[in-house]
């Protein structure tokens, strides 16, 4: 493929404070350069003049191509509602590549996801670090299990309430329990070694639960009140696990303790009414709008590996309420 030179476009480029005028080589989909008056003998050149070039946007937080584009309950993959405990699920087993919804965060800009599971359950399932390009889920991967998804507040409450969970210290004790177990079900097969038959009968949601037990995918925490938080974290610490927390939709009522935590948040989206009690203090206390997607240190990857593709916007700046 031949190299392209993009020339003269505004940079932003999510380092530099102020955006700056200069040109982009490209070679083989990748940036190999970024300068002002470049010139490349056998180069395509663009020139970018007016507009204003971006890495490609990352969602650190999403459900799209799990739930259904214009489809109604028959589409609608992103929760289980029939078992509070669901760490066994798997994101990639139901997102649907021709969604809709994938073409059109393409289209904006947005080139790197993580699509998981919903707020339904107290263990959710794993998320997966996508492309939003391709035909089947295996070609869109970089990573097929990026997080554990469990959710603390109202959500569990409320789906499971007539079915033993109707308090926020139940949904605590029952995060307890699993990691408990797994915990044990993990030093049972360390113990056994190769001996199959020492081993302890294979436990699908146990198993799932290892990697987070290992360090290798974080929790990743559904929590909108500020003391759901502070449970998420206490947890956490308790068994010595990583961490996320998601929305974190009070979380200017403690900036302050969560920033002696250390810990990564994806904040929002707060675009938008309060539609539950969870959420009544975005309104209250004016919190800006903030969308989810900017935050590149949600995913344990390259921002060089993922954001091959510069998006040079023109039209598509309008759909995100953005001016040129």
């Amino acid at each position: 493929m031949a190299m392209l030179l993009i020339k003269n476009g505004l940079i932003h480029n999510a380092v530099d404070r102020n955006p700056f005028i200069a040109d982009i080589l490209v070679d083989n989909k990748k940036i190999v350069k970024i300068e002002p008056d470049m010139f490349r003998d056998g180069a395509e050149v663009y020139d970018a003049a007016g507009s204003e070039i971006y890495p490609g946007f990352v969602e650190a937080h999403a459900h799209t191509g799990l739930s259904g584009y214009g489809i109604g309950y028959e589409g609608h993959d992103y929760n289980e509602l029939g078992d509070i405990i669901s760490p066994q699920l798997r994101a990639i087993d139901a997102i649907e590549p021709r969604d809709e919804t994938l073409l059109e965060a393409r289209n904006a800009g947005v080139t790197t996801l993580c699509v998981g599971p919903g707020s339904a359950n107290v263990l959710g399932g794993t998320f997966a670090a996508i492309k939003p390009v391709g035909c089947r889920v295996e070609q869109m991967c970089l990573k097929k299990e990026a997080a554990m998804k469990c959710a603390f507040g109202e959500n569990p409450k409320r789906n499971y309430k007539e079915k033993g969970n109707s308090s926020r210290m139940t949904t605590a004790a029952r995060l307890r329990e699993v990691l408990f177990r797994a915990r044990e079900y993990e030093a049972k097969l360390a113990c056994a070694g190769d001996h199959i038959a020492d081993r302890p009968p294979f436990d699908i949601k146990l198993q799932a639960m290892l990697p987070v037990l290992r360090k290798e995918i974080p929790l990743k925490a559904h929590a909108h009140q500020a003391n759901d938080f502070f449970t998420a974290l206490r947890i956490a610490r308790e068994f010595d696990i990583n961490i996320t927390l998601e929305h974190v939709t009070e979380g200017h009522l403690v900036a302050e303790e969560l920033a002696t935590e250390n810990v990564m948040l994806a904040v929002g989206p707060t675009l938008g009414h309060a539609n539950k009690f969870d959420i009544g203090n975005r309104r209250r206390y004016g919190v800006p709008g903030a969308a989810m997607f900017p935050l590149l240190q949600m995913l344990p990857l390259s921002p060089r590996s993922i954001l091959l593709s510069v998006q040079v916007w023109r039209s598509r700046l309008g759909w995100m309420g953005l001016k040129r």
